[in-house]
């Protein structure tokens, strides 16, 4: 939705929106999507809310540092065994994964720096993360004929999950 001189009505003016306090972030105000509020996390763990005076209730949330991760859950892994084939010159997602936190909630939003994903194989693939619609995803680009493995992993932690995809020619 936007006004007269075309600027979005999501997250001020007409639809007030604020973290609190405000070391939890801050709203982007040029995010223009319909019915969707972007905030940019704050740096310090604890408990925030979005608040609005539209709203009854203000929208309770955690940041949480990599240490309180407690569960690291990669889709279509299975320990010793390849998931995928991609081909070489390809860049592809191979999985999507999910992290919990202390009490079992699931931790969302972009999380760099949460994790660690390395290419264990570099002359075969280089792996990235993408973040899309609450979905963390292990994507891959082979650059050479071979076994590509790649490792996931949070910090300070004993979480660790390892990835096997071929890379065909």
């Amino acid at each position: 939705m936007f006004d007269n001189m075309d600027d979005s009505l999501n997250g001020y003016g007409y639809y007030p929106v604020a973290v609190e306090p405000e070391a939890g972030g801050d709203v982007n105000e040029g995010f223009t999507k319909l019915g969707r509020v972007q905030v940019m996390s704050g740096a310090d763990a604890g408990s925030y809310s979005l608040t609005s005076e539209l709203a009854e209730e203000p929208l309770l949330f955690e940041l949480i540092t990599a240490a309180d991760v407690t569960e690291l859950d990669v889709s279509n892994q299975v320990d010793g065994e390849t998931i995928t084939t991609v081909a070489t010159g390809e860049d592809r997602q191979i999985a999507f994964f999910a992290m919990a936190g202390p009490t079992g909630e699931t931790v969302c939003g972009p999380a760099q720096g949460v994790f660690e994903m390395v290419s264990q194989t570099p002359e075969v693939c280089e792996a990235f993360y993408t973040y899309a619609l609450g979905v963390h995803f292990v994507n891959v680009e082979g650059l050479s004929a071979g076994e590509c493995e790649i490792t996931l992993s949070v910090p300070d932690t004993e979480l660790s999950e390892t990835l096997l995809v071929e890379i065909s020619q």
